[in-house]
């Protein structure tokens, strides 16, 4: 088993453990990120982000991908768990540096979700792409704070999992 792999099945483990534990929070989650205007901003992105990375795909060179997304069992599951990741995401990379060190840290922000995402898929494409990403929900946390931040992020996470799961569905 990679350390890839290992991360991957101790967020799932970690996020299942929280959703039994405490359905509440769960539910609380869900409901942060139902927003509708932060649904409709992360739909948008989610195809602004596919074109940007497929023109920057020319110049920079990707890895192995997602490891959230390499079978229907994931998707679905990372599907299931989305809440409780977009909320524990806009919280370490959004609210904290931008709670932390203002206007600052927006720029901190975006690096710091780029970078992270980078490490986590072993791909500088999806580093660079989630950078632009990132700057998109550092701005929006700065507007509308946490719910609208993480329904942005709920969204096209959401948005691109779907896109996923259909095209190992036709694929199969």
């Amino acid at each position: 088993m990679t350390i890839q792999e290992f991360w991957v099945l101790l967020n799932l483990l970690v996020a299942f453990l929280v959703l039994v534990v405490d359905p509440k929070f769960y539910i609380s989650c869900l409901r942060k990120c139902l927003y509708i205007k932060g649904s409709l901003i992360g739909v948008a992105l989610a195809p602004i982000a596919l074109f940007l990375g497929l023109f920057l795909s020319k110049y920079i060179p990707s890895g192995n991908g997602n490891p959230y997304t390499s079978s229907i069992p994931l998707i679905v599951s990372v599907m299931i768990l989305l809440p409780l990741f977009a909320i524990a995401e806009t919280e370490v990379f959004q609210k904290l540096p931008i709670e932390k060190l203002g206007k600052i840290g927006v720029p901190v922000s975006s690096v710091l979700f780029g970078a992270a995402h980078a490490i986590q898929n072993f791909d500088l494409l999806s580093g660079v792409v989630l950078t632009f990403v990132g700057a998109v929900f550092a701005v929006f946390y700065i507007k509308g704070g946490l719910k609208l931040t993480a329904s942005i992020h709920y969204s096209y996470d959401l948005t691109l999992l779907i896109a996923l799961l259909i095209c190992h569905l036709l694929k199969s």
